[in-house]
């Protein structure tokens, strides 16, 4: 593999408009690619679901190059004595295009599944030239407003209006070369239009200054992830599998043909994942050396993206492990290329979060410092990665890095 990923500042300007305004702007780009070489892979490549040993070609091979423009730009003015209160100003606006090309094959155009040695699937796929893209246009406004020099007040909010839709893309020949046949990427999948909200307040509650309260909350919205818009990409191409039979000695049995184009689709009317954040924390300078905090996080999180199986038909049975257990199960009862995945915000899909710290700082005086913390927290839901493993990563999103 061969790879690069430049990440370029076109242009970064910034203009003092006057004493109390300032003005910013910035444009800048970011490109992933990475190729992979081919030469020499003429060995199917084997895969043994039993002992988990692979030799000769890889499974899949993919290409992989990702690019993302963005252009920002703020002005910021300082208003003193404003109705009594001195307020910091922004308003600003920000595009982003991002988008990912994706060409992936099965090299030797085969390969192949086996069972502890013996065979058992034989897979094969047309070389694919997938992907997606996501514009969003987004303006923003926040005002920071201090009152007599004990309470701070920060609000703000974000309108974002994002697209998400596939680009044209070259098909590729049966090598995994680039032709010159367009595939077309079709029209919008969806539209976002998100408002997220935010209010932060820092009170001095002692003349001091030596108690401190602080509060926020604040709306985050997950943008587009083009991962999720690839499979469902015209470019896509079906997947075979031929099993295989022990009376011919080859892979003459049930055949399976999973295609894109008609066992996936994609909700139109998919929402995006939310999070709504409160946190509240107090600080306490107890004599001149020693520091306490103590703080409260709560997020809760809706609308997660997972996939649903809206076209299987399922009969309840029951199954016996080999120690006796008798556990209830599911059997599919249509084929399999029957079934029809649909990408959309499941039920039940959620993540709530709570989180307290506790924390003790003891400066330095008299040659000595000592610092302690206490952290605790719970988080509870379900999601499309709940089903890895106890270390594994938890993310919100089917397409994960």
């Amino acid at each position: 593999s061969r790879g690069s990923a430049p990440a370029i500042t076109f242009g970064h300007l910034t203009h003092t408009l006057s004493a109390n305004s300032l003005w910013d702007i910035r444009v800048g780009r970011f490109v992933f690619s990475r190729d992979d070489d081919l030469d020499g892979l003429t060995v199917p490549g084997r895969f043994d679901r039993v002992t988990g040993v692979s030799r000769g070609a890889p499974q899949r091979v993919v290409e992989l190059r990702i690019a993302r423009i963005t252009a920002k730009s703020t002005l910021s003015h300082y208003r003193p004595g404003m109705f009594g209160a001195d307020h910091q100003i922004k308003l600003g606006g920000q595009f982003e295009r991002g988008e990912h090309e994706s060409r992936g094959l099965i090299p030797t155009g085969r390969r192949y599944i086996d069972a502890n040695g013996l065979p058992s699937e034989e897979i094969s796929s047309p070389p694919s030239n997938i992907g997606g893209v996501s514009a969003t246009g987004a303006a923003f406004a926040s005002d920071a407003i201090t009152i007599a020099n004990r309470l701070t007040i920060n609000a703000g909010v974000r309108f974002d209006h994002s697209r998400a839709f596939h680009q044209n893309l070259h098909a590729l020949d049966a090598q995994g070369g680039v032709t010159t046949t367009i595939v077309n990427g079709g029209e919008n999948l969806y539209t976002w239009n998100l408002v997220s909200p935010r209010l932060g307040v820092t009170a001095k509650l002692s003349a001091d200054g030596r108690t401190m309260l602080r509060a926020s909350y604040g709306r985050f919205s997950q943008g587009v992830l083009t991962g999720e818009l690839e499979p469902f990409h015209p470019g896509a191409t079906a997947m075979t599998t031929r099993v295989f039979d022990p009376s011919t000695g080859g892979y003459t049995g049930a055949v399976r043909v999973v295609d894109p184009k008609i066992n996936l689709q994609i909700d139109r009317d998919v929402r995006a994942p939310r999070t709504n954040e409160f946190s509240i924390g107090l600080d306490r300078e107890v004599g001149r050396q020693l520091a306490v905090a103590v703080a409260y996080v709560r997020k809760n999180g809706a609308n997660f993206i997972g996939w649903t199986d809206v076209g299987g038909q399922y009969r309840e049975e029951t199954r016996t492990l080999n120690d006796g257990r008798v556990v209830p199960a599911f059997t599919l009862t249509n084929p399999p290329t029957a079934r029809r995945f649909r990408l959309t915000n499941p039920d039940g899909y959620s993540l709530t979060y709570d989180g307290l710290v506790m924390v003790a700082e003891k400066r330095r005086s008299h040659g000595w410092q000592a610092f302690g913390s206490y952290t605790f927290s719970k988080a509870f839901g379900l999601q499309s990665s709940s089903g890895t493993t106890a270390a594994g990563a938890q993310v919100s999103t089917v397409s994960p890095p």
